[in-house]
């Protein structure tokens, strides 16, 4: 069973992601923030990371860029419903720090699916390979 960590400062979008997350067979992590997830990845290493980018006490910015220097394999899905700028900024400067892949809140069940089973499925590039 692969483990997907959750991080989000929504405790009732984190509740509905782990619910949708778990009845498609995945085991669920969560964290509220990026200081708190970066410590659960460290102990539990979970196959993805699906961060909030908006948070206090550590965005999902600063979550991607200390998860992609320490872990290069890791596996990040970064999600932002906007926040003080558009979302497609966010998301865009996400992938640039290292998420894999993004997903714009408010998201289809769908569309969460879609995009974990993607991360999941597909293999991360070998260190020091072109891509």
């Amino acid at each position: 069973m692969k483990t997907i960590l959750v991080v989000d400062d929504y405790d009732d979008l984190r509740a509905i992601v782990r619910r949708i997350l778990t009845t498609d067979g995945y085991d669920v992590l969560e964290a509220s923030n990026g200081k708190e997830a970066a410590l659960v990845y460290a102990q539990h290493r979970p196959d993805l990371v699906l961060t909030d980018l908006i948070m206090p006490d550590g965005e999902g910015l600063e979550l991607i860029e200390h998860l992609r220097g320490l872990y290069k394999q890791v596996k990040i899905i970064a999600m932002s419903g906007g926040g003080r700028g558009s979302k497609a900024n966010y998301l865009a400067l996400a992938k640039k720090l290292g998420a894999d892949y993004t997903i714009e809140i408010p998201f289809s069940l769908e569309e969460l699916l879609s995009v974990v089973r993607l991360a999941i499925e597909t293999e991360p590039p070998l260190p020091g390979a072109v891509e």
